[in-house]
């Protein structure tokens, strides 16, 4: 009795267990990178939400994720053959280029005394800063 194949959904042709834990080892690299991007894109969104400048944030990191993510990720998918790899790592780099762009912009655009100044009067008018 023959053995039933399945559709190649994630793989063109039958692997085995070593070569798929070959893949996986730098899938996590990838991933566990993407978890630091994550935590500095988080602090980053929290920083300009507290200048209340949010909208920026959102703006410039879903214009990087679509533009150099996806187009990373396509690269490096279909042209160098990278498949899950690819996939990854073209989620890693639009999220760290959108990370360093966002840097840049608050050293370069925003005027931190004043904005700290306007977090200050912020804190006092609601009576959540108690100075004495």
């Amino acid at each position: 009795k023959p053995v039933a194949q399945f559709p190649p959904f994630f793989f063109f042709k039958q692997k085995t267990a070593y070569e798929i834990s070959a893949c996986l080892v730098g899938s996590e690299m990838c991933i566990r990178d993407r978890y630091m991007g994550d935590i500095i894109a988080h602090v980053l969104l929290a920083v300009y939400k507290s200048i209340n400048r949010q909208n920026l944030c959102i703006i410039t990191i879903a214009i990087l994720y679509f533009t150099v993510g996806a187009g990373t990720m396509y690269y490096l998918c279909f042209n160098e053959g990278l498949r899950v790899f690819g996939v990854w790592m073209g989620f890693s780099s639009g999220l760290h280029s959108a990370n360093i762009i966002l840097l840049l912009m608050l050293y370069w655009y925003i005027n931190f005394d004043k904005e700290l100044q306007n977090i200050k009067d912020r804190l006092e008018r609601d009576k959540l800063l108690h100075l004495e």
